[in-house]
């Protein structure tokens, strides 16, 4: 089947995660990209809950086996993926242990999940080769993958509390949570990995400094502000190295405070709660209950009015760029950790600010709830969708109403 054939790809391209050849990444990187620009571009509303049609691309590298490096082994979503599938006798690559094959939108979470891994090991593999600033983008890059995936996931999950028959994909669903779990995890190891040799090269490069900083300062002021500035004799040597070294160090610490700002806890809460909600919206007498209570909680948190305390707001996107939703005629009615709610007509939005995360949903009269969720949106994305949130349908992922058989349409 093509989605067989679209899950052994992606495991042979991601074979890299598991030995750790992490020269290969860059090459596993671009071939994931590839597939998901495939699916998004050529997926339409109602073929999410297909498989593909087709076949993806030929994935042309040969990766070489090398030895694991030593200490502790980290589970990879690669490894979690891996024990799905069973040896093909009939090749060298596994097929896929299951008797249907995936939808587009599982393989979708997969696709994006193995982008985060694979951006969080170069992010390590870069500070190794002390390419801090490099490193630290990569782990952004990586922890934006986890939050969209995280946000198709929830998609999918809004979607399967709405249908009658839940045990039907329980299980699939709780396998997709855990594979972005896992990445979470990942994602945190590296990055405190990354925080590791970020302050060890601090460290050293301040034990460098700080004598030549004392040394300079005690003859300026043996020599007086004038003298100084004006010296014709001026021996430029030192100070040509504490100029390296000093770039250096702002280097590494800017790399520092972005890896460090780099907040895993909401992703990880993220991933908790809909855990829960696969826990306890999965049908049935009692479940029906806990997700009633469910939807209790979330209504209170919704409709509190109140905002977030100064402390949590210091970890907001800037403002100039992501201005206040209330600006634009919407209405705040609540906040919970580090999200906003907001209203405006019939319109729903929830405002993750620390990561630039939209999330709307639209209660159509006829048509029953429709659920958008983007990932991370830049400044101009962001003014675009508090303008018109008819604008966030074009390029984020929706639930329907498959009850009614309908599907909402703006």
């Amino acid at each position: 089947m093509p989605s067989d054939a679209w899950s052994d790809a992606i495991l042979e391209a991601t074979d890299c995660l598991r030995r750790q050849a992490f020269d290969r990444l860059d090459a596993c990187l671009a071939y994931l990209n590839e597939l998901e620009t495939i699916l998004t571009t050529n997926t339409v509303d109602d073929d999410w809950n297909l498989p593909p049609t087709s076949r993806p691309p030929f994935f042309s590298e040969t990766f070489q086996e090398t030895p694991k490096s030593a200490g502790t082994t980290m589970t990879t979503t690669a490894d979690l993926l891996a024990g799905m599938y069973d040896d093909n006798e009939a090749g060298d690559f596994p097929t896929l242990n299951s008797q249907s094959s995936m939808d587009c939108r599982r393989l979708l979470i997969r696709i994006v999940t193995f982008q985060s891994e694979v951006f969080a090991c170069k992010a390590m593999s870069l500070c190794q080769s002390k390419e801090w600033q490099v490193g630290a983008e990569h782990a952004q890059s990586s922890l934006t993958k986890i939050h969209s995936a995280l946000g198709i996931a929830d998609s999918e999950i809004s979607k399967w509390i709405q249908e009658d028959n839940h045990s039907v994909k329980k299980k699939e669903l709780e396998q997709d949570a855990h594979i972005v779990s896992v990445a979470i995890e990942s994602l945190t190891h590296n990055r405190d990995r990354c925080v590791t040799m970020c302050a060890k090269e601090e460290s050293f490069l301040l034990r460098k400094l700080k004598p030549q900083w004392e040394s300079r300062d005690e003859v300026k002021n043996r020599m007086g502000e004038d003298r100084w500035k004006n010296n014709p004799n001026r021996k430029n040597d030192h100070a040509e190295l504490r100029r390296e070294w000093e770039e250096r160090l702002a280097n590494v610490q800017g790399a520092l405070e972005a890896l460090r700002s780099l907040d895993t806890d909401e992703a990880h809460q993220k991933s908790m709660e809909l855990q829960g909600q696969i826990d306890h919206g999965s049908g049935g007498g009692g479940d029906g209950i806990n997700y009633h209570m469910m939807q209790q909680q979330e209504q209170l948190r919704r409709y509190n009015y109140q905002r977030p305390s100064y402390d949590v707001l210091q970890k907001r996107v800037g403002w100039d760029l992501y201005p206040d939703a209330t600006e634009f005629g919407w209405t705040f009615t609540g906040s919970w950790d580090v999200t906003e709610f907001f209203e405006k007509e019939n319109v729903k939005l929830d405002w993750y600010f620390t990561t630039a995360t939209v999330k709307t949903s639209l209660d159509h009269p006829t048509q029953g709830k429709t659920q958008l969720f983007g990932n991370q949106v830049d400044p101009q994305q962001y003014l675009d969708i508090l303008q018109n949130p008819r604008a966030h349908t074009g390029h984020r992922y929706h639930t329907t109403n498959d009850n009614k058989n309908q599907k909402a349409t703006w």
